[in-house]
Protein backbone atom coordinates (compact mmCIF):
# COMPACT_ATOMS: atom_id res chain seq x y z
CA UNK A 1 0.00 0.00 0.00
CA UNK A 2 1.28 3.47 -0.75
CA UNK A 3 2.41 5.44 2.22
CA UNK A 4 0.09 8.15 3.40
CA UNK A 5 1.51 11.63 3.12
CA UNK A 6 1.45 13.33 6.50
CA UNK A 7 -0.10 16.78 6.50
CA UNK A 8 0.87 19.33 9.09
CA UNK A 9 -0.78 22.55 10.03
CA UNK A 10 1.52 25.49 9.50
CA UNK A 11 3.36 26.60 12.64
CA UNK A 12 2.94 30.11 13.97
CA UNK A 13 6.52 30.89 13.03
CA UNK A 14 6.15 29.56 9.51
CA UNK A 15 6.31 31.88 6.51
CA UNK A 16 2.67 31.18 5.65
CA UNK A 17 1.35 32.11 9.09
CA UNK A 18 3.59 35.17 9.41
CA UNK A 19 2.49 36.45 6.02
CA UNK A 20 -1.19 35.89 6.74
CA UNK A 21 -1.01 37.57 10.12
CA UNK A 22 0.80 40.60 8.70
CA UNK A 23 -1.49 40.79 5.67
CA UNK A 24 -4.75 40.72 7.62
CA UNK A 25 -3.41 43.07 10.28
CA UNK A 26 -2.54 45.52 7.50
CA UNK A 27 -6.04 45.15 6.04
CA UNK A 28 -7.81 45.60 9.38
CA UNK A 29 -5.66 48.61 10.25
CA UNK A 30 -6.60 50.42 7.04
CA UNK A 31 -10.14 49.17 6.49
CA UNK A 32 -11.47 47.66 9.71
CA UNK A 33 -12.45 50.56 11.97
CA UNK A 34 -16.08 49.98 11.05
CA UNK A 35 -15.92 46.60 12.81
CA UNK A 36 -15.26 48.36 16.12
CA UNK A 37 -17.99 50.97 15.66
CA UNK A 38 -20.38 48.38 14.24
CA UNK A 39 -19.92 46.15 17.29
CA UNK A 40 -20.67 49.07 19.63
CA UNK A 41 -23.66 50.07 17.52
CA UNK A 42 -25.03 46.53 17.70
CA UNK A 43 -25.00 46.51 21.51
CA UNK A 44 -26.27 50.08 21.69
CA UNK A 45 -23.11 51.63 23.16
CA UNK A 46 -21.52 54.91 22.14
CA UNK A 47 -17.74 54.91 21.63
CA UNK A 48 -15.65 56.51 24.36
CA UNK A 49 -12.19 57.97 24.10
CA UNK A 50 -10.80 55.12 26.19
CA UNK A 51 -12.38 52.35 24.09
CA UNK A 52 -11.37 54.02 20.81
CA UNK A 53 -7.82 54.46 22.09
CA UNK A 54 -7.80 50.80 23.10
CA UNK A 55 -8.86 49.80 19.56
CA UNK A 56 -6.08 51.79 17.94
CA UNK A 57 -3.56 50.62 20.53
CA UNK A 58 -4.41 46.97 19.85
CA UNK A 59 -4.27 47.46 16.08
CA UNK A 60 -1.01 49.41 16.37
CA UNK A 61 0.49 46.69 18.55
CA UNK A 62 -0.57 44.04 16.04
CA UNK A 63 1.12 46.09 13.30
CA UNK A 64 4.34 46.21 15.32
CA UNK A 65 4.14 42.45 15.89
CA UNK A 66 3.61 41.88 12.17
CA UNK A 67 6.61 44.08 11.35
CA UNK A 68 8.72 42.18 13.88
CA UNK A 69 7.69 38.82 12.42
CA UNK A 70 8.76 40.06 8.98
CA UNK A 71 11.81 41.97 10.19
CA UNK A 72 14.07 40.07 7.79
CA UNK A 73 12.30 41.71 4.85
CA UNK A 74 12.40 45.09 6.59
CA UNK A 75 16.11 44.89 7.35
CA UNK A 76 17.01 43.79 3.83
CA UNK A 77 15.04 46.65 2.29
CA UNK A 78 16.67 49.20 4.57
CA UNK A 79 20.17 47.83 4.01
CA UNK A 80 19.89 48.11 0.25
CA UNK A 81 19.82 51.90 0.62
CA UNK A 82 17.65 52.33 -2.48
CA UNK A 83 17.43 56.09 -2.79
CA UNK A 84 13.62 56.63 -2.78
CA UNK A 85 13.28 54.17 0.10
CA UNK A 86 15.94 55.91 2.16
CA UNK A 87 14.46 59.34 1.41
CA UNK A 88 11.01 58.16 2.45
CA UNK A 89 12.14 56.61 5.72
CA UNK A 90 14.20 59.65 6.75
CA UNK A 91 11.45 62.09 5.71
CA UNK A 92 8.77 60.07 7.53
CA UNK A 93 10.82 60.03 10.74
CA UNK A 94 11.53 63.77 10.57
CA UNK A 95 7.94 64.60 9.69
CA UNK A 96 6.55 62.47 12.52
CA UNK A 97 9.01 63.90 15.04
CA UNK A 98 8.26 67.52 14.12
CA UNK A 99 4.50 66.84 13.99
CA UNK A 100 4.56 65.53 17.57
CA UNK A 101 6.90 68.27 18.76
CA UNK A 102 4.69 70.89 17.13
CA UNK A 103 1.67 69.53 18.99
CA UNK A 104 3.57 69.80 22.29
CA UNK A 105 5.10 73.24 21.73
CA UNK A 106 2.67 75.08 19.45
CA UNK A 107 -0.69 73.29 19.43
CA UNK A 108 -0.93 72.16 23.05
CA UNK A 109 -4.15 74.13 23.62
CA UNK A 110 -6.01 72.13 20.97
CA UNK A 111 -7.57 68.81 21.97
CA UNK A 112 -7.99 67.98 18.28
CA UNK A 113 -4.24 68.27 17.71
CA UNK A 114 -3.62 65.79 20.53
CA UNK A 115 -6.08 63.41 18.88
CA UNK A 116 -4.17 63.62 15.60
CA UNK A 117 -0.88 63.08 17.44
CA UNK A 118 -2.31 59.96 19.08
CA UNK A 119 -3.50 58.65 15.70
CA UNK A 120 -0.04 59.20 14.26
CA UNK A 121 1.59 57.26 17.10
CA UNK A 122 -0.97 54.47 17.43
CA UNK A 123 -2.15 54.07 13.84
CA UNK A 124 -0.38 55.79 10.95
CA UNK A 125 3.19 55.10 12.11
CA UNK A 126 2.77 51.40 13.00
CA UNK A 127 0.79 50.70 9.81
CA UNK A 128 3.51 52.37 7.72
CA UNK A 129 6.17 50.24 9.44
CA UNK A 130 4.12 47.13 8.71
CA UNK A 131 3.67 48.22 5.08
CA UNK A 132 7.43 48.63 4.68
CA UNK A 133 8.00 45.15 6.08
CA UNK A 134 5.31 43.31 4.08
CA UNK A 135 6.96 40.79 1.73
CA UNK A 136 5.49 40.40 -1.73
CA UNK A 137 4.02 37.04 -0.74
CA UNK A 138 1.85 38.81 1.85
CA UNK A 139 0.37 41.39 -0.53
CA UNK A 140 -2.09 39.03 -2.22
CA UNK A 141 -3.78 38.09 1.09
CA UNK A 142 -3.59 41.76 2.12
CA UNK A 143 -5.52 42.72 -1.01
CA UNK A 144 -8.08 40.01 -0.28
CA UNK A 145 -8.40 41.25 3.29
CA UNK A 146 -8.98 44.85 2.18
CA UNK A 147 -11.53 43.66 -0.38
CA UNK A 148 -13.40 41.42 2.09
CA UNK A 149 -13.65 44.23 4.65
CA UNK A 150 -14.76 46.69 1.98
CA UNK A 151 -17.37 44.29 0.64
CA UNK A 152 -18.61 43.54 4.16
CA UNK A 153 -19.22 47.19 4.87
CA UNK A 154 -20.82 47.73 1.45
CA UNK A 155 -23.29 44.95 2.27
CA UNK A 156 -24.16 46.75 5.53
CA UNK A 157 -24.67 49.96 3.55
CA UNK A 158 -27.00 48.42 1.01
CA UNK A 159 -28.91 46.51 3.70
CA UNK A 160 -29.59 49.85 5.44
CA UNK A 161 -30.58 51.31 2.09
CA UNK A 162 -33.08 48.52 1.42
CA UNK A 163 -34.58 48.95 4.90
CA UNK A 164 -35.34 52.59 4.17
CA UNK A 165 -32.53 54.38 5.98
CA UNK A 166 -32.71 58.01 4.86
CA UNK A 167 -30.89 61.25 5.61
CA UNK A 168 -31.00 64.93 4.77
CA UNK A 169 -27.23 65.19 4.45
CA UNK A 170 -24.71 62.37 4.13
CA UNK A 171 -25.26 58.65 4.60
CA UNK A 172 -23.58 56.38 7.16
CA UNK A 173 -25.55 53.40 8.47
CA UNK A 174 -23.23 52.72 11.44
CA UNK A 175 -23.55 55.24 14.26
CA UNK A 176 -20.51 57.50 14.80
CA UNK A 177 -18.83 56.39 11.56
CA UNK A 178 -18.22 59.64 9.73
CA UNK A 179 -19.38 59.74 6.09
CA UNK A 180 -15.86 60.27 4.73
CA UNK A 181 -14.69 57.02 6.34
CA UNK A 182 -17.95 55.39 5.27
CA UNK A 183 -17.03 56.17 1.66
CA UNK A 184 -13.34 55.28 1.95
CA UNK A 185 -13.93 51.75 3.24
CA UNK A 186 -15.66 50.30 0.15
CA UNK A 187 -13.44 52.46 -2.08
CA UNK A 188 -10.28 50.86 -0.69
CA UNK A 189 -11.94 47.47 -1.02
CA UNK A 190 -12.74 48.11 -4.68
CA UNK A 191 -9.16 49.15 -5.46
CA UNK A 192 -7.75 46.12 -3.66
CA UNK A 193 -10.13 43.79 -5.50
CA UNK A 194 -9.18 45.32 -8.85
CA UNK A 195 -5.49 44.82 -8.04
CA UNK A 196 -5.85 41.27 -6.74
CA UNK A 197 -4.72 38.69 -9.25
CA UNK A 198 -7.74 36.40 -8.96
CA UNK A 199 -8.29 33.30 -11.13
CA UNK A 200 -10.67 33.61 -14.10
CA UNK A 201 -13.32 31.49 -12.38
CA UNK A 202 -13.93 34.41 -10.01
CA UNK A 203 -14.59 36.82 -12.90
CA UNK A 204 -18.35 37.24 -12.41
CA UNK A 205 -18.04 37.45 -8.62
CA UNK A 206 -15.24 39.99 -8.97
CA UNK A 207 -17.28 42.20 -11.31
CA UNK A 208 -20.31 42.03 -9.02
CA UNK A 209 -18.25 42.93 -5.96
CA UNK A 210 -16.65 45.86 -7.81
CA UNK A 211 -20.09 47.20 -8.73
CA UNK A 212 -21.33 46.88 -5.13
CA UNK A 213 -18.26 48.53 -3.59
CA UNK A 214 -17.92 51.36 -6.10
CA UNK A 215 -21.61 52.13 -5.62
CA UNK A 216 -21.11 51.91 -1.87
CA UNK A 217 -18.32 54.49 -2.01
CA UNK A 218 -20.67 56.96 -3.74
CA UNK A 219 -23.72 56.31 -1.53
CA UNK A 220 -22.50 58.27 1.56
CA UNK A 221 -22.37 61.47 -0.48
CA UNK A 222 -18.80 62.52 0.41
CA UNK A 223 -17.11 64.31 -2.48
CA UNK A 224 -13.49 63.73 -1.41
CA UNK A 225 -13.56 59.92 -1.49
CA UNK A 226 -15.40 59.99 -4.84
CA UNK A 227 -12.63 62.13 -6.34
CA UNK A 228 -10.07 59.81 -4.79
CA UNK A 229 -11.69 56.60 -6.01
CA UNK A 230 -11.86 57.95 -9.57
CA UNK A 231 -8.10 58.58 -9.52
CA UNK A 232 -7.30 55.37 -7.63
CA UNK A 233 -9.46 53.13 -9.80
CA UNK A 234 -8.18 54.74 -13.00
CA UNK A 235 -4.55 54.22 -11.94
CA UNK A 236 -5.28 50.61 -10.97
CA UNK A 237 -7.25 49.63 -14.06
CA UNK A 238 -4.76 51.17 -16.50
CA UNK A 239 -2.04 48.89 -15.11
CA UNK A 240 -4.08 45.76 -15.66
CA UNK A 241 -3.97 43.71 -18.88
CA UNK A 242 -6.15 45.20 -21.60
CA UNK A 243 -8.51 42.23 -21.67
CA UNK A 244 -9.09 42.75 -17.95
CA UNK A 245 -9.81 46.47 -17.91
CA UNK A 246 -12.11 46.16 -20.90
CA UNK A 247 -14.28 43.95 -18.69
CA UNK A 248 -13.88 45.83 -15.38
CA UNK A 249 -14.38 49.36 -16.72
CA UNK A 250 -18.11 48.79 -17.44
CA UNK A 251 -18.48 47.37 -13.91
CA UNK A 252 -16.92 50.54 -12.47
CA UNK A 253 -19.20 52.78 -14.54
CA UNK A 254 -22.27 50.78 -13.50
CA UNK A 255 -21.18 51.08 -9.86
CA UNK A 256 -20.82 54.86 -10.12
CA UNK A 257 -24.25 55.21 -11.74
CA UNK A 258 -25.95 52.95 -9.18
CA UNK A 259 -24.24 54.86 -6.39
CA UNK A 260 -25.53 58.18 -7.71
CA UNK A 261 -29.05 56.79 -8.08
CA UNK A 262 -28.91 55.37 -4.56
CA UNK A 263 -27.56 58.63 -3.15
CA UNK A 264 -30.43 60.55 -4.76
CA UNK A 265 -32.92 58.11 -3.23
CA UNK A 266 -31.43 57.96 0.26
CA UNK A 267 -31.01 61.72 0.57
CA UNK A 268 -27.25 62.17 0.32
CA UNK A 269 -27.45 63.11 -3.35
CA UNK A 270 -28.49 66.68 -2.54
CA UNK A 271 -25.38 67.14 -0.42
CA UNK A 272 -23.25 65.53 -3.09
CA UNK A 273 -24.55 67.55 -6.02
CA UNK A 274 -25.18 70.96 -4.53
CA UNK A 275 -25.42 71.89 -0.85
CA UNK A 276 -27.09 71.33 2.49
CA UNK A 277 -30.32 73.24 2.73
CA UNK A 278 -32.08 71.61 5.67
CA UNK A 279 -32.52 73.98 8.59
CA UNK A 280 -30.96 77.04 6.95
CA UNK A 281 -33.85 78.39 4.92
CA UNK A 282 -32.87 79.52 1.47
CA UNK A 283 -29.18 79.95 2.41
CA UNK A 284 -27.16 77.07 1.04
CA UNK A 285 -24.07 75.67 2.75
CA UNK A 286 -21.56 74.61 0.12
CA UNK A 287 -18.62 72.50 1.28
CA UNK A 288 -16.89 73.35 -1.98
CA UNK A 289 -17.02 77.03 -1.06
CA UNK A 290 -15.96 76.25 2.52
CA UNK A 291 -12.85 74.44 1.34
CA UNK A 292 -11.99 77.22 -1.07
CA UNK A 293 -12.28 79.70 1.81
CA UNK A 294 -10.19 77.51 4.11
CA UNK A 295 -7.45 77.04 1.55
CA UNK A 296 -7.21 80.69 0.51
CA UNK A 297 -7.19 81.84 4.15
CA UNK A 298 -4.50 79.31 5.09
CA UNK A 299 -2.31 80.30 2.12
CA UNK A 300 -2.56 84.00 3.02
CA UNK A 301 -1.61 83.24 6.65
CA UNK A 302 1.51 81.19 5.84
CA UNK A 303 3.91 84.22 5.86
CA UNK A 304 2.90 85.03 9.44
CA UNK A 305 4.73 81.97 10.80
CA UNK A 306 6.76 80.54 7.92
CA UNK A 307 9.26 78.47 9.93
CA UNK A 308 7.35 76.64 12.66
CA UNK A 309 3.81 77.15 11.35
CA UNK A 310 0.59 77.95 13.16
CA UNK A 311 0.20 74.58 14.85
CA UNK A 312 -1.66 71.35 14.17
CA UNK A 313 -5.47 71.74 14.12
CA UNK A 314 -5.14 75.43 15.07
CA UNK A 315 -6.82 76.80 11.93
CA UNK A 316 -9.72 79.08 12.91
CA UNK A 317 -12.90 78.64 10.87
CA UNK A 318 -14.33 82.09 10.14
CA UNK A 319 -16.08 81.30 6.87
CA UNK A 320 -19.54 82.76 6.25
CA UNK A 321 -20.92 79.23 6.46
CA UNK A 322 -19.36 78.80 9.92
CA UNK A 323 -21.14 81.93 11.14
CA UNK A 324 -24.48 80.67 9.81
CA UNK A 325 -23.90 77.29 11.41
CA UNK A 326 -22.89 78.83 14.73
CA UNK A 327 -19.40 77.28 14.76
CA UNK A 328 -17.36 80.35 13.83
CA UNK A 329 -14.07 80.57 15.69
CA UNK A 330 -13.73 76.82 16.25
CA UNK A 331 -10.40 75.14 15.55
CA UNK A 332 -10.05 72.81 12.59
CA UNK A 333 -7.46 71.92 9.93
CA UNK A 334 -7.20 73.00 6.27
CA UNK A 335 -8.47 69.63 4.91
CA UNK A 336 -5.53 69.51 2.50
CA UNK A 337 -2.40 67.73 3.68
CA UNK A 338 0.16 69.55 1.48
CA UNK A 339 -1.31 72.88 2.58
CA UNK A 340 -1.44 71.68 6.18
CA UNK A 341 2.26 70.85 6.05
CA UNK A 342 3.21 74.48 5.32
CA UNK A 343 0.42 76.23 7.27
CA UNK A 344 0.44 74.07 10.42
CA UNK A 345 4.06 72.84 10.47
CA UNK A 346 5.88 75.59 8.59
CA UNK A 347 8.98 74.96 6.53
CA UNK A 348 10.19 72.51 9.19
CA UNK A 349 7.26 70.30 8.23
CA UNK A 350 6.68 71.24 4.59
CA UNK A 351 10.16 70.17 3.45
CA UNK A 352 10.05 66.64 4.93
CA UNK A 353 6.43 66.31 3.79
CA UNK A 354 7.45 67.15 0.21
CA UNK A 355 10.15 64.44 0.35
CA UNK A 356 7.64 62.12 2.03
CA UNK A 357 5.38 62.50 -1.04
CA UNK A 358 7.96 62.76 -3.83
CA UNK A 359 9.98 59.69 -2.83
CA UNK A 360 7.12 57.16 -3.24
CA UNK A 361 6.03 59.00 -6.38
CA UNK A 362 9.55 58.50 -7.78
CA UNK A 363 9.45 54.83 -6.81
CA UNK A 364 5.96 54.49 -8.27
CA UNK A 365 7.03 55.91 -11.64
CA UNK A 366 10.00 53.57 -11.74
CA UNK A 367 7.87 50.53 -10.91
CA UNK A 368 5.20 51.40 -13.47
CA UNK A 369 7.88 51.93 -16.13
CA UNK A 370 8.87 48.28 -15.97
CA UNK A 371 7.23 45.83 -18.32
CA UNK A 372 6.44 43.39 -15.54
CA UNK A 373 3.69 44.78 -13.30
CA UNK A 374 2.70 42.12 -10.76
CA UNK A 375 -0.43 42.49 -8.66
CA UNK A 376 1.70 43.70 -5.72
CA UNK A 377 2.82 46.73 -7.73
CA UNK A 378 -0.72 47.39 -8.98
CA UNK A 379 -2.00 47.32 -5.40
CA UNK A 380 0.70 49.71 -4.20
CA UNK A 381 0.07 52.15 -7.03
CA UNK A 382 -3.72 52.08 -6.63
CA UNK A 383 -3.59 52.61 -2.86
CA UNK A 384 -1.06 55.45 -3.06
CA UNK A 385 -2.85 57.34 -5.85
CA UNK A 386 -6.17 57.00 -3.99
CA UNK A 387 -4.62 58.11 -0.70
CA UNK A 388 -2.80 61.13 -2.12
CA UNK A 389 -5.86 62.28 -4.07
CA UNK A 390 -7.96 62.06 -0.91
CA UNK A 391 -5.27 63.88 1.11
CA UNK A 392 -5.63 66.87 -1.19
CA UNK A 393 -9.38 67.11 -0.57
CA UNK A 394 -10.01 65.86 2.97
CA UNK A 395 -6.63 64.88 4.39
CA UNK A 396 -4.90 65.45 7.73
CA UNK A 397 -1.27 64.39 8.06
CA UNK A 398 -1.40 62.54 11.38
CA UNK A 399 -4.62 60.70 10.56
CA UNK A 400 -3.75 59.91 6.91
CA UNK A 401 -2.77 56.31 7.66
CA UNK A 402 -3.42 55.20 4.08
CA UNK A 403 -0.93 57.78 2.77
CA UNK A 404 1.73 56.61 5.23
CA UNK A 405 1.07 52.92 4.63
CA UNK A 406 0.77 53.12 0.83
CA UNK A 407 3.94 55.20 0.57
CA UNK A 408 5.83 52.68 2.69
CA UNK A 409 4.44 49.83 0.60
CA UNK A 410 5.55 51.43 -2.66
CA UNK A 411 9.10 52.26 -1.53
CA UNK A 412 9.39 48.78 -0.04
CA UNK A 413 8.53 47.22 -3.39
CA UNK A 414 11.01 49.56 -5.07
CA UNK A 415 13.74 48.44 -2.65
CA UNK A 416 13.16 44.84 -3.77
CA UNK A 417 14.17 45.81 -7.29
CA UNK A 418 17.58 47.02 -6.08
CA UNK A 419 18.71 43.40 -5.72
CA UNK A 420 18.11 42.80 -9.44
CA UNK A 421 20.51 45.53 -10.56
Amino acid sequence: MPKQIATRRPRIGSDSMRHRFAAWTFAVSLNGFWLYLGALDTVGRAPRTSTTAAWYALVGLACLVGAWLNRDTLVVRLRRMARPTTWFVVAALVLAAWFLLNVVLVSHTSSLSRTFAALLVLWSGPTALLGLSLPREALAPAAVGLAVLGAGYAIVEWAAFVHGHSTNERFSPIANLDPISAAQIPALGAIALLAAGLPKRFGVLRMTAVVVMVAGSVLPGSRGPIVAIVFGVLATVLLLPRRTWLVLTPAIVVGLVLGLIGAAHVGSGEYLSSAITGGFGSNQISTVHIRREWWSTAIKAVPDDPLVGHGVAMFVDNTPEAHRLGVAGERTYPHNSPLESIYSLGLLGAIPYAVFIVSPLTALIALVGRRLRPSAVVLGVGLWVFAFANANVSGEIGADAVVWAAGALVVGLYADTAAAR
